[in-house]
C-alpha cells in the first residue's frame, strides 16, 4: 500500500508571516510566525488505586491474632498471600502472552512482572496497617537495591497479559525498598509502605520493575512471591448499612444542561496518554487589552492589520482566543494556567510545545507554560517539541542540548515514570538519526540528564522508521487532515511497535489556511472522528491534538470565538474512549452543531484569489452541510433547522451525527424525549450568502454554551 501521508507542501511564499527577506520555505506541517514576534537575529493525578474487582480462587493463610491485641472482635489480623495470577510482560514483543515461563522477569523499561493477591477473605472495609513483599530472586547482575513497586488495575489474567494490554498502573511508587541488593539466589523483603492506612478490596495487584541500567531480574516463580498483610477491622461506623438510592430512569438527564454528559478522562499518569501540540505565538492575549481592541482584533483579524500585510486575503486570521477581562501582575504567566486548567479539565494530559527559537517569545513562552503547569496543581505536564523547520534546525549539538537542559530543569517538565524526560520533535527527519543520538547523548554526559527521544515525522517511510526506531522511546507522524485519506492510511502503529516502539497517533479536528490559500475537507466533525478511530482500533501509545492553538491553520481545539468548547466536547469523548479501551458512559444529553458560515462555492465580493481543497494531499471534495452530533444517555427525537430546512431522526443512545445542506439562515438543534426538551442548541454563528473574504473553516456550538433563547 503507498504511503499516503503528507510530504511536504511548496511555500507559497507567504506562510510564514515574515518580511520578504527572512521568508524561508516552509513544508505544508510548518507553522507561521506573526510579523510582530520576528527575532532581530532570526485529571487530577491518580492516586494509588487497590483493585476491587472479584478474583477467584487463591490458597489464604489467615486469622493470625497480633499479641497483645485487642479482643476478638477488634483485633488485628495477620495475612500471608500467595499470588493467585502472575506473569511479565516484555516490551519488545509487545502481544507475546509469558505465562507459561518458569520464571518471572523486570527491568527499568523492558519487562514488567504483575502479581495478583486475592484479599477476599479479609473483612470488608479493613484498613492495612503493614505491608511487605518477599521475593526470591533466581538471577540477576544488579549493584543497587532498587526494586519500585506500584499496584494496578485487578482487570486482568496471567493467560491475556501482553505488554499491550497490562494493566495501568498508578504512579507513585508504594514499597520503602529494601538493603538488600538483588543478586542471584537472594531473598529480598520490601516493606510496602504506601499501602499503610489504605482499604482493602477484594483483591490486591502490584507491578514491579527495577530501576537501575539495563539489569533484568530474575524472580522463581514456584517461591510464589509472597505477600504479608497486617489489616485492622472496620470501625462500628463503617459497617453500617448505607441507604439505597434507586438509579434514575434514562429520560432523566443525570447532569445538568450546562455539564458535559460524560466523565471528564481525568489527567493521569497512566500508559495511554493525550497531548496537545502548543503553539506559543498565540496564547489567550498578546498585549493585555480589551478583546474589541487587542492585537488580535486590531491586526490579526482586520485586513488592514499589520501595515495591511494580509490585506489580499482579508487578514492572518478568522478565528481567535475566547477573551477576557484585563488582569493585573504577570498576564502571560495567569493565562498560560488558564490554558493548562483548560486541556486539564478536557483530558489532555500535557502540551507538547513548539520551541522555534532559543532567544524569543516561543522558548520563554514555553518556560512560562511549564511553570503554570507546575503551579495548576493539576498534574499537567509540559515536553519541548522542537521545530525543525524554525531556525532551531540551525542548532548545534552542543547548543541543542544546553537549551534543553535548562527547559528540564522547569518544575512542569514531563518526566517518565523511569525518570526520563521528554524530549519531541516536529519533522524530526530534518536532522539525521544520528544528530539527535548526539543530542541525547550530550544532555546525559553534560547535563545529567536522560531523555526519551519522541520523533513526529512530517512525513513517514520504512527507511524513516528503520532510522529514527533505534534512538525512540516513540514515534508519530503530523497525519493526514482528510478522513478519507486518515481511514486509508497504513498502520504504522503496528510497524513501530513490533520494534519495541510506541506509537503517539495524531488527531485533528480541521485545517484550514487562508493566508496560504489552501484547505483541506473535514466533513464537520468526520475527520475528527476518524482520527480518534485510528488511534484506537491501531493500538497507539499516546494521541496528540494537532493543534491546541495554532490559529493560523484553524486546526484550534482550544475555546475559540469560532466554536468555544464544542470540539473539546465532543474529542473528550473519545479520548476517554482511547485511554479506557471503552466507550464512556452517558450521564446525561448534548448536541454539538458544526457548519460553514459560506458555502464553498460563494466567491468573496472583495478577494480575488482563490482557496485550493488540496491541503497536503487532501483528495476530498469540499462539501457544503451542516451536521448535529448528538450525545444521548437515552433515545431521543433530534430535530435539525437550517435556514428554511428541517429534518428529524429518532437517534439512538450513545454518540451519532447526521446532517442537512447548508442554506443561508440561522442554524439550530435540538433533543426531545416523551415529550420532554433534553438539550437545544443555537448557532451563534449565521450562514450568509456574501462574504467580503474567504471563510471556510468549520464554526460550532454546543447544547452545554449555546441553548436555544
Amino acid at each position: 500500500m503507498p504511503n499516503l501521508h503528507p510530504a511536504d507542501r511548496q511555500s507559497d511564499g507567504s506562510s510564514d508571516f515574515r518580511a520578504a527577506a527572512l521568508r524561508p520555505a516552509r513544508p505544508a506541517g510548518g507553522h507561521a510566525v506573526p510579523l510582530h514576534q520576528v527575532e532581530p537575529t532570526r485529571p487530577r493525578q491518580r492516586g494509588v488505586r487497590l483493585g476491587l474487582a472479584a478474583v477467584l480462587s487463591l490458597s489464604v493463610v489467615a486469622g493470625l491474632a497480633l499479641a497483645g491485641a485487642e479482643p476478638a472482635a477488634a483485633a488485628n489480623q495477620a495475612t500471608t498471600l500467595k499470588p493467585q495470577a502472575m506473569s511479565f510482560t516484555n516490551h519488545g514483543s509487545p502481544k507475546k502472552n509469558y505465562s507459561a515461563q518458569k520464571e518471572l522477569y523486570f527491568s527499568k523499561s523492558q519487562y514488567r512482572t504483575y502479581l495478583k493477591y486475592d484479599t477476599s477473605a479479609i473483612k470488608a472495609k479493613s484498613t492495612i496497617v503493614s505491608a511487605e513483599l518477599e521475593l526470591v530472586v533466581t538471577t540477576s547482575k544488579a549493584t543497587k537495591p532498587k526494586i519500585d513497586v506500584r499496584t494496578t488495575s485487578t482487570k486482568w489474567t496471567a493467560a491475556g497479559l501482553t505488554w499491550n494490554s497490562m494493566p495501568k498502573a498508578a504512579p507513585t511508587i508504594i514499597n520503602a525498598g529494601s538493603k538488600v541488593v538483588p543478586k542471584k539466589n537472594t531473598k529480598v523483603v520490601t516493606k510496602l509502605t504506601g499501602l499503610k492506612g489504605k482499604p482493602i478490596g477484594s483483591a490486591l495487584s502490584l507491578q514491579l520493575a527495577y530501576s537501575v541500567g539495563s539489569t533484568t531480574i530474575h524472580l522463581s516463580k514456584s517461591a510464589r512471591p509472597v505477600l504479608r498483610l497486617v489489616t485492622a477491622p472496620p470501625s462500628p461506623t463503617d459497617t453500617a448499612v448505607a441507604p439505597t438510592i434507586p438509579a434514575p430512569t434514562p429520560s432523566v438527564p443525570l447532569v445538568g444542561p450546562d455539564q458535559i454528559p460524560y466523565t471528564t478522562p481525568p489527567v493521569s499518569r497512566t500508559e495511554k496518554k493525550v497531548f496537545a501540540h502548543y503553539f506559543p505565538p498565540y496564547p489567550i492575549s498578546l498585549d493585555n487589552k480589551p478583546m474589541d481592541s487587542d492585537y488580535y482584533a486590531r491586526h490579526y483579524l482586520n485586513p488592514a492589520g499589520e501595515n495591511g500585510k494580509f490585506r489580499a486575503v482579508g487578514g492572518l486570521l478568522r478565528d481567535r482566543p475566547v477573551g477576557r477581562p484585563v488582569r493585573t501582575g504577570d498576564y502571560k504567566l495567569a493565562d498560560a494556567e488558564t490554558e493548562v486548567r483548560q486541556a486539564a479539565a478536557a483530558g489532555v494530559e500535557g502540551f507538547l510545545t513548539d520551541i522555534m527559537n532559543f532567544n524569543g517569545q516561543s522558548w520563554t513562552a514555553s518556560l512560562a507554560l511549564s511553570e503554570a503547569a507546575a503551579k495548576s496543581g493539576t498534574g499537567f505536564v509540559v515536553a519541548p517539541n522542537v521545530d525543525m523547520t524554525a531556525s532551531t534546525k540551525d542548532a548545534s549539538v552542543t547548543t541543542m542540548a544546553y537549551y534543553l537542559a535548562q527547559f528540564y530543569k522547569t518544575p512542569g517538565a514531563y518526566r517518565l515514570p523511569d525518570g526520563r524526560y521528554l524530549l519531541s520533535t516536529f519533522k524530526a527527519e530534518n536532522k539525521p538519526a544520528t544528530y539527535w543520538k548526539a543530542v541525547i547523548a550530550e544532555l546525559k554526559t553534560k547535563h545529567h540528564v536522560d531523555v526519551a527521544f519522541v520523533g513526529i515525522l512530517l512525513s513517514i517511510s520504512d527507511a524513516q522508521i528503520a532510522e529514527y526506531a533505534p534512538i525512540s522511546y516513540a514515534l508519530g507522524v503530523w497525519g493526514a487532515r482528510d478522513a478519507d485519506l486518515t481511514m486509508r492510511t497504513r498502520n504504522r502503529a503496528a510497524d513501530v511497535q513490533k520494534l519495541g516502539v510506541k506509537w503517539m497517533a495524531p488527531v485533528a479536528v480541521q485545517d484550514v489556511r487562508h493566508d496560504g490559500l489552501t484547505f483541506a475537507e473535514s466533513n464537520n466533525t468526520e475527520l475528527l472522528r476518524a482520527t480518534w478511530s485510528r488511534a484506537i482500533s491501531d493500538g497507539a501509545d499516546f494521541a496528540q491534538l494537532l493543534t491546541w492553538n495554532d490559529y493560523s491553520e484553524s486546526t484550534t481545539f482550544a475555546p475559540s470565538t469560532a466554536h468555544r468548547s464544542a470540539f473539546l466536547d465532543v474529542n473528550g469523548y473519545y479520548a476517554n474512549q482511547f485511554k479506557s479501551g471503552a466507550k464512556p458512559a452517558l450521564r446525561g444529553d448534548e448536541l454539538v452543531v458544526t457548519h460553514r458560515i459560506q458555502k464553498v462555492g460563494t466567491k468573496p465580493t472583495v478577494q480575488t484569489s482563490v482557496m485550493a481543497s488540496t491541503l497536503a494531499g487532501s483528495r476530498t471534495a469540499p462539501r457544503d452541510t451542516v451536521e448535529v452530533l448528538s450525545m444521548l444517555a437515552a433515545p431521543a427525537t433530534v430535530t435539525l433547522k437550517v435556514g428554511g430546512t428541517t429534518k428529524t431522526v429518532e437517534a439512538p443512545a450513545g454518540v451519532s451525527q447526521f446532517t442537512l445542506p447548508l442554506t443561508t439562515g440561522t442554524v439550530s438543534a435540538a433533543a426531545t424525549r416523551k415529550g420532554q426538551s433534553v438539550a437545544t442548541v443555537t448557532s451563534p454563528h449565521k450562514v450568509v450568502s456574501s462574504v467580503d473574504y474567504w471563510n471556510l473553516q468549520y464554526y460550532a456550538a454546543t447544547s452545554r454554551e449555546n441553548p436555544t433563547r
